[in-house]
């Protein structure tokens, strides 16, 4: 019982994690990069506090938790793809991240470090998605 309020606290923080490094990003880059444009984590941190809130609820099957689970295990995926690419796309100027202004008066650093965070969170959430897909049927049995 415990590790499944772990699982769902767990989704409620990446997803409010998400969203709110996603909602930086869209401020310090004013929406010019692609991988801001898709917005994952706003769209993704949604649903992970919508997965979670239905795992609370007790109002999904075995089926359901474990697609809904890999949908988020998708997003996590998501997240890491896109941001790395950002990153790869000033590697070269990294190691002088102080010295340029990304946009909105904030350095290349700052951006890294979002991007870099946001990595970081869809790592996380591909973890615990995984555990949650793998424990979808004792987590029913314990529902019922």
């Amino acid at each position: 019982m415990k590790s499944d309020s772990l699982f769902y606290f767990g989704n409620v923080f990446l997803g409010i994690f998400a969203f709110s490094l996603q909602t930086a990003a869209l401020a310090v880059s004013d929406a010019i990069y692609i991988p801001d444009l898709v917005c994952t984590g706003i769209w993704g941190g949604a649903f992970l506090v919508l997965f979670a809130s239905l795992l609370k609820k007790r109002m999904l099957n075995s089926g359901s938790i474990k697609a809904l689970a890999v949908y988020s295990i998708l997003i996590g995926f998501t997240l890491i793809g896109l941001h790395a690419w950002s990153i790869s796309s000033y590697s070269n100027f990294i190691d002088f991240c102080e010295l340029f202004i990304f946009s909105n008066e904030i350095g290349l650093c700052g951006r890294v470090a979002i991007d870099s965070l946001l990595i970081c969170s869809g790592g996380l959430i591909v973890i615990l998605n995984v555990f949650i897909a793998s424990k979808a049927s004792s987590m029913v049995n314990v529902l019922a």
